[in-house]
Formats: structure tokens, sequence, C-alpha cells
């Protein structure tokens, strides 16, 4: 089985902090940004500056008509640039003993001290950007802001924030980002800000005073998924999986039209090499195609059947057999935030410490609450369908993924879902 955990779940800043130690640490904590990134962004209100200046001296006589498009199209450019150099400058987040005060160029939010650092959210954005000429002439990037979780809503804070960073650096980006939110709230706990709140019971490995309310307890079982023997978990296709299958085949047909044209006109062309060329292109259409094609075929193909003898994965290439986990903890739910959509999947831990995602129990949403507690739901179900035919037996431990980003996502989620449920109002 996976190592236990040496460490609450909830993280190294559970605990209350030691008395006399407030005095020791700063009243206030500032986010803001770099030096080089003021820097740019003062470089940028210059540029701004700079046309609006030369677009006015150079602007037409008043007598001609096009003066006033000349002028709106150049002012508008300066003012584009000095609203975005501006915002990159002014950027702050203020933490004190009010609470949490995030300022941009025009909106300014003001949050009270959430009651568990789980309201603490990184969320990634990522997007493309043009290099110039070349086979690789776009760079994936990824921009990380932190987000705050209340009842009513969802705020994204001026900062802290990570722009434009390489896409590769992702993990490690967000791991600092992780870890600055993890000294704030460190802070904030010593000087008596904000105070975590007891879990209820809902992190993995963690029970309830109920005996049945296990991890995720604090929502009610599923009788569908109860009442079938075996349990028999399958992607079901939706409106991305046939968008993608008709594509597919749609790009198949295109491809293969297209190298069946080329051979019909190899006498017509003016150049075989032409041929070599349309040949080639099609085929490499139908290849990337039938990959996709492949693809989505794996994922409607793969099942996972639950019975009291243990746990079987089926797919298109392999199959696997697991036994009942020793421990509820080896249920979870997993999760990640991406361009202000949560993505929750059940997974379960293997005996070697690796997680294997349930086929058909991954929810997307804008909203935590519309991801993470379905997902909660079908985990503690999962959990509840062999316990109550003896099959799953909990030991009460703790154990922790082979991998660290695996782990970190799977107690955020385990600390949200708590949250949440603590928190009936729906957000907006």
């Amino acid at each position: 089985m996976p190592a236990l955990a040496d460490r609450h779940p909830y993280g190294p800043h559970g605990d209350a902090p030691e008395a006399g130690v407030s005095a020791q640490v700063p009243e206030s904590l500032v986010r803001k940004p770099g030096v080089s990134t003021c820097v740019g962004g003062a470089l940028i209100a210059s540029v701004g500056i700079f046309i609006a200046v030369v677009g006015i001296r150079m602007a037409p006589d008043p007598d001609m008509e096009i003066r006033y498009v000349w002028l709106a199209f150049w002012l508008g450019v300066a003012l584009m640039l000095l609203c975005a150099g501006l915002t990159l400058a002014v950027r702050r987040t203020v933490f004190d003993a009010s609470g949490i005060h995030s300022r941009g160029l025009i909106r300014r939010v003001d949050l009270p001290w959430p009651d568990t650092r789980a309201a603490f959210v990184v969320d990634v954005h990522e997007s493309s950007r043009d290099r110039g000429r070349g086979r690789r002439s776009r760079r994936r990037e990824v921009t990380l802001t932190v987000q705050v979780m209340t009842p009513e809503r969802t705020v994204t804070l001026a900062m802290p924030r990570i722009l434009s960073a390489d896409v590769d650096r992702e993990t490690v980006l967000r791991a600092r980002l992780e870890a600055d939110l993890d000294e704030i709230w460190g802070w904030a706990l010593t000087r008596g800000y904000a105070h975590e709140r007891v879990p209820g019971g809902h992190a993995p490995g963690r029970s309830g005073q109920d005996p049945q309310r296990v991890s995720y307890g604090g929502l009610p079982a599923d009788q569908t998924l109860l009442a079938q023997e075996p349990l028999v978990l399958k992607w079901r296709p939706d409106a991305r999986s046939a968008a993608f299958i008709g594509a597919s085949i749609g790009f198949m047909l295109a491809g293969g039209l297209g190298i069946v044209h080329a051979l019909r006109a190899a006498d017509d062309l003016a150049s075989a090499s032409v041929e070599s060329v349309v040949v080639a292109v099609s085929c490499a259409v139908v290849g990337v195609a039938l990959l996709f094609l492949i693809g989505e075929c794996a994922n409607l193909r793969s099942r996972l059947t639950i019975s009291r003898d243990g746990l079987a994965w089926t797919g298109l290439w392999h199959a696997r057999q697991l036994a009942w986990p020793r421990s509820r903890s080896c249920i979870f739910v997993h999760s990640r935030r991406r361009s202000g959509r949560t993505t929750a999947t059940v997974r379960v831990l293997a005996p070697d410490g690796r997680t294997l995602a349930v086929p058909g129990l991954t929810w997307r949403s804008k909203h935590d609450r519309q991801a993470l507690l379905p997902a909660a739901t079908a985990a503690h179900s999962i959990w509840q369908w062999g316990a109550s035919r003896g099959a799953a037996r909990d030991n009460g431990e703790y154990y922790i993924a082979a991998d660290a980003d695996t782990e970190r996502s799977r107690v955020d989620a385990a600390r949200r879902i708590d949250y949440l449920l603590a928190h009936s109002q729906e957000p907006r």
C-alpha cells in the first residue's frame, strides 16, 4: 500500500498559533507586482502617452473630415496602452486585521477572512502567443491567479499572480503560489486574524461523530449506484465526444478524397512533386484524425466494474484488477481549476501509490459546488457500495499518493468539499 501520512491532511497550518508569537510578525502583508513588472507597466503607459502626443500633433487640419477619425483611432490606442500599463503597476492586495483588500486600476474588492485555507484556490488560464515565423511559432503560456471562494461568489484577487509563464513550468509555479498562500494563511493564523474551522469529517481518512459519515459523508449516497450489482461505471457519449468523433470521421473522409483526387489527376499535374505534397498532406490529415478517433473510442471503451471481489478496469488495450482498498481514503476526489472552471474526477489509489481515474465520474463547472459535490457523492457511494456488502472495510489509515502534485490536489479538493458542505448557500 502507499505510504501512510505523517501529517494532518489539512496541511501544516491546521493548528492554533503559539501564544506570544503575534507580536513578532507584521500587522499587515502586501502583495504587489515586482520591480520589473512595474517598470514594464510604466514603459507601456509612457508609450501610450507618446502615441497620444504624436497623434495630436500630426492630426490633419480641422477642416478635414478625416481629422476626427484620426484622433479617435490614435487616442483609443493610446488609452488602451495607458490602461494596460497602469493595470500592471497598480495591482496589489493588502492582508490585514480587517480582511483582504484587493485593488486594480478600477476594481476594488474587500473580503473578510474566510474560515479555512481551502477558500484560496489557484486558477490556471492557458493561452498561446505568436512568436513569429517558423515551424514552432506559437508559444503556449499559462497565467496563474488566486481566487477566494465565499458562499456568495468567487473573487479573483489582483495579487498574487504569475503572468505569461511557459506552460512547462506550470507545476513549479503552481507549487510556488500555493506555498505563498500557505505563508499568508499561516501569518493570518499567527496574528489571530483568521481561524481555521475544525474540519467536519469530510477529508480523506477522517471520520465524523456518526460512524456512517466517513469521508465526504455529509452528502447522501447515490441510491442508484448502490442498487446496481455489479456496479459498472463507464464513459457516456456526450456532445463533446460526438463532436470529436464526427470531426475525426469528416477529416478522414476529406483526407481520403484528397489522396484519391491527387492520384487520379497525376497526369495533369505540372510536377510530380505537387502530387507528392498533396498525398503527404492528405495522409497526415487522415493519420491525425485516426488518432483522435482511436482516442475517443478508447475513452468510450474504458470502464470500471465494481464487484464484491474487487475493482476491475477494462480499457481498449489492457485490463487491471485491484482488490478493495484497505482504507476509505483511497477513493477520493481530484480537482483542478483552469480558466475559471473546476474539473473534479473520482480516483482510486492503487497499492503502488499511483491513482486511477474512474471512467464516467468527471464533472466540470465554473462553480466549485456543481463540480465537487457530485464527485464527492460518487466517491462516497462507491465506498458505501462495498461497505454495505461487506467487501470494503476501513482500517482508519490515510495513504498518500506517490505523485506530490496529485496529493496536493487531493487534499485541496477535500478542504474545499468540507468548506462547501459547511456553507450551503449557492455561489453566484
